[in-house]
């Protein structure tokens, strides 16, 4: 009996299935990761130039990128004295700086150098369904990932999302593997805690991922033990020490101890905004001039006379001061209106749910933005209305007038996209509840998940699920996997 047949009992297959050879496997997984880049390069190959830098957040990278290489400043002003930024962190900028240095065009270099990277989550993909369940499970997930119509959409922009899809992917991924491990296990979660460091140093909003680990961990242990104290000291303090560097240059530069002053910027522009506006009953889209007036006129302007502003800030330590009196302003409306805060945050993730890739993908296809027309809540409303009054035929004419209104292919995508939603939320959600034999693996995931999708809040749209993407596929075939299947998992076997 070969290595490959005493391990055959870990794979699991299906009574009456025969399991996929090596060969095959191999071929298989090699075919669904040239799907893969083939597809992302298609996509590629129909940007305009402008648009990896078109929007504010793809610019200001830029803008640090090219600081980094010609001044060696970490800033966002593109005029002297390039006062030093503290609310992004370094690795995306760094990423973007290596592309110009070598190939002086970022705009031609940052799709395909993020289409291979999105590649590379596929194979990541395969690893973790195929140790958490079977191959064939692991080819299912690496071909969903492969083929969801999300992740290329951020491919072709110069921001952290896709670059994040694939560390967290990997520090998940390493740290299953650590779970299991024997003799490497405290080397495997130290890893897994330098990954996590990496994936804060790229976007901060992701802060608590050392934590959500941890418990997973503790989960795992199931007791109290000299052992988890140990291993979750490890995962922990080496989480810090891989943040340490950008934590003493903010020490050095600002003066004070602070990973990131993104938390503080958006609870000014983003929080305390939409909170207000739901105080004031107002529908207010995020960036929209209106928005703009409410954080000008309720929380710029006081703060400046509250505090005696004159002028620009001149130096870092006076940045991070006013960072935090903005911050503080808002924190006390925040406190006047706590139902509106907690009200506005969960109507943008509730939001942010409702199916909204059908817009990308047309305004792709078309280099057209998607028909401006009636809202389909108000539609809805007075469809109801009608029907309320009896008329049944007029109400699903309301309807019937709206979806003809807009162009064929909007129509088509849009079934689609709501097709595709329906199908992911159940998938995603038989995928977390088949993980339910092993707990530490469902409370980590499910956590990851959950935060990715509750921490936008107001201004949550689907750039915020890509890095969730890889874990959400990951789950989507551990879906309907026998509970036997991960028990032999748990216990080491294979």
């Amino acid at each position: 009996m070969t290595a490959q047949d005493r391990r055959t009992p870990a794979v699991c297959p299906a009574p009456g299935r025969t399991p996929i050879n090596a060969a095959k496997r191999r071929l298989a997984l090699v075919t669904i990761v040239g799907l893969a880049l083939g597809l992302r390069l298609a996509y590629v190959g129909g940007l305009a130039d402008e648009t990896v830098f078109a929007s504010v957040d793809a610019r200001g990278y830029h803008i640090l990128a090219t600081n980094l290489l010609q001044r060696g400043a970490f800033s966002l002003q593109t005029d002297p004295p390039y006062l030093p930024d503290g609310i992004r962190t370094p690795l995306y900028p760094a990423f973007l700086a290596l592309i110009l240095s070598i190939g002086g065009d970022a705009s031609h270099a940052v799709p395909p150098a993020q289409a291979l990277l999105d590649t590379m989550t596929v194979a990541l993909v395969y690893g973790l369904v195929s140790r958490l369940v079977t191959p064939r499970r692991g080819l299912l997930a690496a071909l969903l990932y492969a083929l969801n119509p999300i992740s290329p959409l951020f491919i072709g922009e110069g921001l952290t999302e896709i670059g994040l899809a694939f560390l967290l992917a990997l520090t998940f991924y390493v740290f299953s593997i650590g779970l299991e491990a024997g003799h490497r296990r405290l080397a495997l979660l130290a890893a897994s805690g330098f990954l996590s460091a990496c994936c804060i140093l790229l976007k901060p909003n992701l802060v608590a991922l050392p934590l959500i680990l941890t418990l997973g961990l503790v989960v795992h242990n199931r007791h109290p033990s000299w052992r988890m104290t140990r291993e979750a000291g490890v995962l922990l303090g080496v989480a810090l020490l891989g943040l340490s560097p950008w934590l003493a240059r903010n020490r050095l530069v600002f003066g004070q101890w602070f990973l990131s002053l993104a938390f503080e910027d958006n609870l000014a522009r983003v929080s305390v905004v939409a909170t207000i506006a739901e105080a004031q009953g107002e529908e207010v889209g995020a960036w929209s001039p209106r928005w703009q007036e409410i954080y000008l006129t309720q929380i710029a302007v006081p703060t400046d006379h509250e505090f005696g502003w004159t002028g620009e800030a001149l130096i870092a330590a006076e940045v991070l001061q006013r960072q935090r009196q903005l911050a503080a302003t808002a924190g006390k409306i925040i406190a006047e209106y706590p139902s509106a805060f907690i009200t506005s945050h969960l109507k943008g993730v509730l939001r942010s749910l409702l199916p909204s890739v059908h817009r990308h993908w047309y305004a792709y296809l078309t280099h057209r933005p998607w028909p401006v027309g009636e809202s389909l809540r108000s539609v809805f409303a007075a469809a109801l209305e009608t029907t309320g009054h009896g008329d049944w035929t007029g109400g699903v004419g309301i309807i019937a007038r709206w979806w003809g209104q807009h162009p064929k292919l909007a129509r088509w995508l849009w079934a689609a996209s709501i097709a595709v939603y329906i199908l992911s939320y159940k998938l995603i959600l038989a995928g977390l509840w088949a993980l339910r034999a092993r707990p530490d693996l469902l409370v980590s995931l499910g956590l990851i998940l959950l935060y990715l999708v509750l921490i936008p809040g107001p201004i949550a749209y689907i750039r915020f699920w890509v890095p969730g993407l890889p874990l959400a596929a990951a789950a989507m075939g551990c879906a309907f996997a026998a509970n036997e299947a991960f028990k032999l998992r748990m216990r080491g076997v294979g």
